[in-house]
Order: structure tokens, then sequence, then C-alpha cells
């Protein structure tokens, strides 16, 4: 029976929207290995070696890492968050989610890289939440831009079909095969945690999607990810490959001979060698090149600086004089800083969305979260500045009353308790009385009949 127009378009869209996928995760898989240091693999595509005869290591850099991670620094310090109308830390909040703070410091760090994320809150065995990234995972759609169901995997194996992976809608929850089978041995659903009926217990697919910005109209944010980045540490890598190769010959000029038999002499040569020729006739020489490396360091430099400035960063390569000021810092800082202030706004959507999913896990799997709005206190990023310039700061706030002690000690070390706070003042209020009163040194020594 001859395919409808329907049928063949259908057919034409499918096959356009699988080519599509598979690009995008290839993508997603460049960038992590650019982020995690597995990078050889692409600068092989493009220099060549003979490494019979040639055998010469890639020289690549972690520039993605080292970009990716100054660029993330909202969550660099761990915010306060309160509930309602409470202005201290919930302690009971605090208790269960104890490794929040480090799995968004990540978070922020991998969103930065690809654009978007799935993050899931689960409870762990010891009644405490912990935290699920995942980076690569395939979403359908409907409607809109929430997604209506996801897998990722969850095993994987040296051949693609044999990939395990883990499925969620807002009702079912189930494993399956690359080719869509469902699996259901229990040895497998139990190691996964999977329900036997495959009902999703949550009623809603229990991910939240960070995305490193507002999205439009692309759920996977691919706009916000890291390519160019990734596309500049390929160039770099490949000139400072080059570069080291070039090195090698010039650092020790090939030898040529003439008027020697090569098949039937044993002539050999090495830099803890004597040269010797028993032919009278024989001539030998060297071939001298010449490069200049430091034109191809101002080069790599240039592009290094280059990338840094897209990302609104000043990494700077060494101090030539005196130290900059704290001013000088700030000017040199500011786009960035702006960026935080940018992302902040994100990071307050993300927090309050994880939240909300808390409390629909946390009520299926018998884990309270406190009621009440979320309020989040992310903690200021502060450029270094000298010691000079911190004396004249805070005794400006102390002498028009804008800063206490405390505020002082905290500044200094932001892990202090209350506890340790009270008895410092306490010291102080102590010393001050015994002062006020004239005790001197002499009042430590008595007379033998006292």
């Amino acid at each position: 029976m001859p395919e409808t127009l329907k049928q063949v378009l259908d057919k034409m869209w499918g096959h356009n929207v699988a080519q599509e996928e598979k690009a995008r995760r290839a993508n997603t898989v460049m960038l992590i290995d650019y982020y995690g240091g597995d990078q050889e693999k692409y600068i092989s595509k493009y220099i060549k070696l003979d490494q019979k005869l040639d055998a010469f290591p890639f020289y690549w850099t972690k520039l993605t890492s080292r970009i990716i991670d100054k660029k993330s620094e909202v969550y660099k310090l761990a915010p306060l968050r309160t509930f309602g109308d409470e202005t201290e830390r919930n302690e009971d909040y605090q208790d269960i989610t104890k490794k929040k703070n480090i799995r968004l410091k990540v978070a922020e760090r991998q969103a930065n890289l690809l654009g978007t994320i799935g993050f899931r809150p689960f409870v762990t065995p010891k009644n405490t939440f912990d935290y699920l990234m995942v980076r690569d995972f395939q979403a359908v759609f409907d409607v809109g831009l929430e997604p209506t169901a996801i897998r990722y995997p969850v095993a994987t194996a040296a051949l693609e079909k044999d990939v395990i992976y883990m499925y969620w809608s807002d009702e079912f929850n189930f494993l399956m095969t690359a080719d869509n089978v469902t699996i259901k041995e229990a040895e497998q659903l139990e190691r996964f945690g999977v329900p036997e009926d495959g009902v999703n217990p949550y009623g809603v697919i229990p991910f939240v999607y960070l995305h490193n910005k507002e999205i439009i109209d692309d759920f996977w944010n691919t706009a916000g990810n890291a390519d160019d980045l990734a596309n500049a540490n390929l160039h770099i890598n490949m000139k400072l490959t080059e570069m080291s190769h070039k090195y090698r010959f010039k650092s020790f000029n090939p030898v040529w001979i003439t008027g020697v038999d090569a098949k039937s002499s044993d002539v050999k040569f090495g830099y803890d060698r004597v040269l010797t020729i028993a032919d009278s006739e024989a001539d030998v020489g060297h071939l001298a090149s010449e490069h200049m490396f430091a034109d191809d360091i101002e080069v790599i430099k240039f592009e290094i600086q280059q990338i840094e400035r897209n990302y609104h960063l000043n990494i700077t390569w060494g101090i030539e004089g005196s130290a900059p000021s704290g001013f000088s810092l700030v000017v040199q800082n500011m786009a960035h800083m702006d960026d935080l202030e940018d992302f902040t706004d994100v990071a307050r959507d993300w927090e309050d969305q994880i939240v909300e999913m808390e409390r629909v896990i946390g009520k299926v799997d018998g884990l309270s979260v406190p009621e009440g709005d979320l309020r989040v206190d992310f903690t200021e990023i502060r450029q270094p500045i000298s010691q000079d310039e911190k004396n004249k700061k805070w005794d400006f706030e102390f002498k028009n009353k804008l800063s206490t002690r405390r505020d002082y000690w905290k500044s200094e070390n932001p892990d202090i308790s209350e506890e340790e706070l009270d008895e410092r003042e306490e010291a102080l209020k102590t010393e001050a009385e015994t002062l006020k009163t004239g005790f001197t040194t002499d009042d430590l020594f008595t007379t033998e009949e006292e």
C-alpha cells in the first residue's frame, strides 16, 4: 500500500529529529570531555602523526574547566536559606540538606558548561536529601518547553544497544533498553530502585531542569553552553602541540652524512655518543633550523586572553611591578560582577523549584520540609583588597556605627558560631572592666604574709 504524504513527512521529520538529537548528545559528550581533560582524541583528528616514525605526545591544557570554574562563583560560598518570617537558618532543614550547597556548586559549573542539566532531589537511607545530576539525557515534548518524559543512561556497556536507561513521566517510572524495550527483571529493578508496577509514586517527573539563563524557545539552551570555549581550547591545544613538535626538531638539529654506505655502515649517533666516521671521503654536517618561538607564545597568549575577555574574566599572567589595588581589581572585574548579579536571579529560581520538588518527594518518602516562602541570601563575592584598604574600610564603618565587632569577626570567619561570638564579646567586656578599675600587674604578686 503506497504511503500517504503525511506518512512520508512524519518519517522524514522523525529522521531529522533523530539526527539532531544524536548531534546534540555528541556535542554534550564533547563539552564534558573538554571540561574533564579527555581532549587528545579531538586534537588527533587535525594533527596527523605517524607514531612509528614520529612518536610524539599531544599537548593539551584544561582551559575549559579553568574558565568555567572561575565564571561560576554564585555558589562559591554557601547561601543562607530561611523560610517565611524566620530570620535565622532553619537547623532542621540544614541537617537534612547538608549536601545541597556542594551539589549546587557543581551544578552551577555544569549548567554554565552545558546550558541545561537535570537535578533530582532524593531521600537517602539516612533520611536526608541528596541530589542527582544528569548531564546527558533525552526529553520528549508535547506542548511548550516542559518535557513530558525523559530518559537517561544508568548503566553503560561496550555496545550501545546494551545500555540501560531510566524512564520517567508523570505516570510511569521503569527501565528500558536502547530499543525501547521495558526491562522487568526483579534484580535490575531492585538495583536501580524502580517500582515493580512501573508507576511513578510522585505524580510528577522528580527533576528540576537547571538552565544557566532564562530560556526563550530552546529547552536545551544550546546558546548558553560553552561551545565557543571548547573550540578555543581546541585551537590552543593544536598550537601548543605544533610548537612543542617544532621545538623537538629545533633542539636537536638533524645530522647528515655523505660518502658512507647507509646499508652496510653501523654509524650511530646520540647526545651521549661521539660520532666516528672511518671513511676519509665522508662529509658530516647538520641541518640548522630557525623558529621564532616567542611569536608562537604571543599568539597562544592572545587567544587565551581573548576567550577570557569573552567570558568577562581577567586572569593575569603574572604580577608586574606593584600589586594592583582593590579599586583596580574591582574595575577590571566589573563585567564579571555584573554577570554574577544576573546569574543570582537565575539561581533564586533554581532554589524555588528545588525546594518545591523536595516537598513533593518528602511527602512520599517521609521527610519533612519547612513550609513558607523560601528566602535565599547569597553571599556577596568580594574582590581581594590590601590589608591597608581593609583597615580603612572597617575604621570607617566602626566610626559611623555601620558595623559591629560581630560583623567584623563574621567577615573574617564565616563559619564562626554564635557561642564563639558571645565568648569573644564577654572577654572584651571583662577586659574593659578590669582596665577601668585600674588593675595592674603588681596586683598579681603578694607578700609572704598575705
